[in-house]
């Protein structure tokens, strides 16, 4: 972790508000209440806060030897648990159908049950996967940080398999985008894990730093061509992209207008405009969102309810009337189903005590930071790319609560858990 948790914060979200002013987004019956963006503001202040306190920027403070992890404890429950949840979400993707259309319509129902409050009717083998596939999370950090040449094979089928799966047996895109992050961040993380290299000395590329390399690229266009086709296909339900830009208006109250985004159209066309549009919704939305929940939800604290997927199951199938009238609330102040950041989940969830989770969060990141870069028990590291992850997605939601976040860290802490540290030379898998 180069950076401390509370200037990542404040740069993500300056990052955030840039992008929505540069781009032609016009929103269409909602508005930005100075109101809304104050909470916002205290909200963001409150984690720094959090973090300041804990810690303030510090020296990296590597000591000559690091304590590595013994994971022959956690490599068998990682196994079976990736295992698992391949196999039981393969048979839940092809019990669908097997097309992202039938993936899509299948969520499109959970999404209905989310809103009644009532419960989804998954079957046995997506709940199982529900609670075993995010162990593939946990594999591709640990097999990129903690060893000094990744074992592809492993990182690829039992890392990214469960995702992929979970993505196609959902018709989404989150978990197979949340891998590819966790394995960038990990990437990046792993310098603090083994031994430092001459500063003065040039890299060395081998051939297989070179293929791999080369395979991330060629893995990353097709994942990106995946997430290009879910957009295309939602957007054929709507009439074609051609008439997307009408529809959304409706359904998003925001779209892309002017003269900037007539240029925009021009040059680029109207297909390649609309996914711009659609990838950076994505990540502002959490502005305009979180702002009219600031502004106008009057609903009772959910308590965690609304913002951990979990726990909104649990509490759906054993009744779920207040999980009902809260979405239903949610539904008129037209938020329901939006990314609302991290601060405005927050807000629905604990209403002003919000902001103290908030500093919770904050403090505890801080505390990562100041571990990853001075304790001599590499096991720290294995965290450090989940904390960047939820800063770096709180423009989204929660670190619980983004694509099952509570299952991810509940998986990440009890490897952290099981892997006994052991003396040995850094660099030693």
């Amino acid at each position: 972790m180069k950076w401390h948790p509370a200037s990542m914060m404040l740069v993500v979200w300056a990052s955030c508000f840039a992008l929505f002013f540069i781009l032609p987004f016009q929103l269409v019956g909602r508005e930005l209440s100075l109101f809304g963006l104050a909470m916002l503001g205290a909200s963001i202040l409150a984690f720094c806060i959090g973090a300041w306190i804990r810690s303030p920027r510090i020296a990296q403070q590597r000591p000559a030897t690091h304590i590595m992890p013994d994971f022959r404890r956690a490599d068998p429950v990682l196994f079976a648990a990736t295992v698992l949840g391949m196999l039981v979400l393969f048979i839940e993707w092809r019990s669908s159908g097997g097309g992202l259309s039938d993936s899509w319509g299948v969520r499109s129902d959970r999404t209905t049950a989310m809103l009644t409050g009532s419960d989804s009717g998954s079957s046995l083998a997506f709940q199982i996967g529900f609670l075993f596939a995010p162990a593939g999370y946990v594999v591709i950090a640990r097999e990129i940080l903690f060893n000094a040449k990744v074992r592809l094979v492993r990182m690829v089928v039992l890392g990214f398999g469960p995702l992929l799966l979970s993505s196609l047996a959902l018709g989404g895109r989150g978990p197979l985008l949340w891998g590819f992050t966790i394995a960038a961040l990990s990437f990046l993380s792993k310098r603090w894990v083994l031994m430092p290299q001459d500063a003065s000395a040039g890299r060395q590329y081998s051939p297989r730093s070179m293929f791999l390399g080369l395979a991330s690229v060629v893995a990353a266009l097709v994942a990106l061509n995946y997430f290009v086709q879910v957009f295309v296909i939602r957007a054929e339900a709507s009439g074609g992209i051609e008439t997307v830009f009408d529809a959304v208006v409706d359904n998003w109250g925001v779209t892309f207008s002017g003269t900037r985004a007539d240029l925009l159209k021009r040059i680029i066309g109207v297909g390649n405009t609309y996914l711009v549009f659609v990838f950076s919704w994505y990540i502002v939305q959490g502005i305009v969102i979180s702002n009219t929940i600031f502004t106008y939800y009057q609903g009772p604290s959910q308590l965690g309810v609304y913002g951990i997927e979990l726990l909104s199951a649990v509490v759906r199938r054993f009744g779920g009337d207040g999980v009902m009238q809260t979405n239903l609330e949610l539904l008129d102040l037209n938020v329901f189903g939006f990314l609302p950041s991290a601060f405005g989940t927050l807000f629905v969830d604990y209403w002003y005590f919000g902001a103290a989770v908030a500093a919770l969060w904050g403090y505890v990141s801080s505390m990562v930071y100041v571990r990853v870069r001075t304790s001599p028990d590499a096991r720290w590291a294995l965290a450090a790319p989940f904390v960047v992850q939820g800063i770096l997605t709180s423009v989204i939601n929660t670190p619980l609560g983004a694509t099952n976040g509570l299952i991810t860290l509940s998986w990440m802490i009890g490897t952290f858990v099981l892997a006994r540290p052991a003396r040995a030379t850094a660099g030693q898998a």
